[in-house]
């Protein structure tokens, strides 16, 4: 950044030798810095982490998969109170890479198997608090009981919600060495709910997070942009978007364990690799 640029989109008045001082600290460690930002000027965008919180069921259940409805809605209402902005997997990578419009902190909240709980409790709050979230499918249980129908996929989308794919059955893909039964279970869900829903679909959750290279390279090859897996920790810059961390969201969460997941990429095991 030259100095007269620096002069030029410097809203919080800092004379010109301290901003550069500034810009030179933060991109001597990357990955520390928090984000700075200056909300409505282009004065300083630079990559910054992102956590992706992970959900599955939202009500009572047997196992820790389950988060309560009263907690969910707790932990939905305290990210709008602290100003959080709320991003679709789709906008992690412009983030990570210093692109795109968001501003001030950012988190992605992603929701797997697509259960009927997605959009009977988990949609019309984020609705309510102007949120958006992925939901990654599982397309051959799509309209089984307990599951999110077609109607109900569609009208979530509608109303701003990202989908992702979660394959067509959840089997393990790293243990099967057929080409035809991975391109069942990749390529053939994004092309069935891309043509029901009308959008694109650009990432793929692996079944319970377990993947390998050669599986990675065939997500790949499908035309998906990335993946995400189960793997501990933010998505961090210069991390592979195939291999992206989450943020697992437990029943056993308190209030406070729930807020100290999202301080630091670092205290919850973030790791670029």
């Amino acid at each position: 950044m030259s100095l007269p640029h620096a002069r030029k989109s410097n809203p919080v008045g800092l004379r010109p030798a301290a901003m550069f001082i500034v810009v030179a600290a933060l991109s001597l460690c990357p990955e520390r810095a928090r984000a700075w930002d200056f909300v409505g000027h282009q004065a300083l965008v630079r990559p910054r982490p992102v956590p992706i919180l992970m959900y599955h069921e939202v009500g009572d259940g047997p196992n820790q998969l389950y988060v309560r409805t009263s907690d969910f809605e707790a932990q939905v209402r305290w990210l709008a109170e602290e100003r959080y902005t709320t991003i679709p997997i789709s906008g992690v990578r412009a983030v990570l890479a210093g692109r795109g419009d968001a501003k001030g902190r950012v988190v992605a909240l992603t929701f797997d198997d697509g259960y009927e709980s997605h959009y009977s409790k988990v949609y019309p709050l984020l609705k309510e608090m102007g949120m958006t979230a992925t939901f990654f499918v599982i397309t051959e249980k799509i309209g089984r009981p307990g599951y999110l129908s077609w109607d109900e996929l569609g009208e979530m989308v509608r109303g701003g919600m990202e989908v992702g794919c979660h394959s067509a059955t959840h089997r393990d893909l790293t243990r099967t060495r057929s080409s035809a039964t991975i391109d069942y279970e990749v390529s053939s869900p994004k092309a069935v709910l891309e043509r029901k829903l009308g959008v694109s679909v650009g990432y793929f959750c692996y079944p319970s997070g377990k993947n390998s290279a050669a599986l990675r390279e065939r997500v790949k090859r499908a035309g998906y942009l990335g993946g995400v897996t189960t793997a501990p920790g933010w998505a961090l810059v210069g991390g592979d978007p195939y291999l992206l961390r989450r943020v697992r969201v437990s029943r056993s969460d308190t209030m406070e364990a729930f807020k100290r997941k999202l301080e630091d990429p670092w205290i919850y095991g973030g790791s670029v690799r």
